[in-house]
C-alpha cells in the first residue's frame, strides 16, 4: 500500500496538504502513457501545440486562487511569488 506524503507549512508547521505517494509502478505507467502519446504530439504543428498549451494555461489560471493558496501553505511563498510561478 502506498504511503501518504505530508507537506507542512514551513511558517506554522501545520499540515498544508497530504497526498498518496507514487509507486514505481505508477511512475512506469505514466511514462508509458506519455511515450504512447508522443507520436501524436510530435505530428502536431506549432499552432495546434500552442492551442493545447493555451488551453492548459487557461485551466491553471481558472484555479489560480487555489494554486496560490497551496504554494503559500506548502512552501511559504508570498502571493506575488506564487502567482509569478503560476503564470
Amino acid at each position: 500500500m502506498p504511503a501518504d506524503f505530508t507537506r507542512l507549512d514551513p511558517l506554522t508547521g501545520a499540515v498544508a496538504s497530504t497526498a498518496t505517494a507514487m509507486t514505481v509502478a505508477d511512475a512506469a505507467a505514466i511514462a508509458a502513457k506519455a511515450g504512447a502519446a508522443q507520436p501524436a504530439w510530435g505530428a502536431m504543428g506549432p499552432n495546434a501545440r500552442r492551442a493545447v498549451l493555451a488551453k492548459a494555461a487557461d485551466a491553471l489560471l481558472a484555479r489560480k486562487d487555489a494554486f496560490v493558496e497551496a504554494m503559500m501553505g506548502e512552501i511559504g511563498a508570498t502571493a506575488g511569488w506564487a502567482m509569478f510561478n503560476l503564470t
